[in-house]
């Protein structure tokens, strides 16, 4: 696995489909609204606490839209979307394991597949 911050620089929305973190080490991750919203963690969407990311999902149709963002202590973020979904506590390791960008693409998909 390769060696890389989870530490946030900064972070924001950059539009309605859009949602940017800068990294600690100057690396940049944009991720599509949709896709975060499929891929969220919370146990209503795995299916129960012993599912998989993405189990409970299927029925979700584009478009989904980040209304609104918090953070989560200093460990994460929580996005309201546009379906009223509000369960997921995205957290910093999580977030840069998935980053959805070129170099980081392949590691991503076989980490967490939807």
């Amino acid at each position: 696995m390769p060696v890389f911050s989870t530490d946030p620089k900064g972070f924001k929305k950059i539009d309605e489909n859009s949602f940017n973190i800068i990294w600690k080490d100057n690396h940049q991750s944009t991720y599509n609204s949709f896709r975060l919203r499929v891929i969220c963690p919370c146990a209503e969407c795995r299916g129960g606490h012993g599912g998989k990311i993405g189990d409970n999902t299927k029925h979700i149709n584009e478009p989904i839209n980040i209304l609104d963002y918090d953070t989560v202590g200093r460990y994460a973020l929580n996005f309201t979307f546009s379906d009223n979904h509000t369960g997921g506590i995205y957290s910093f390791d999580y977030l840069r394991n998935i980053c959805p960008c070129e170099n980081c693409k392949e590691d991503a998909e076989n980490n967490y597949k939807a």
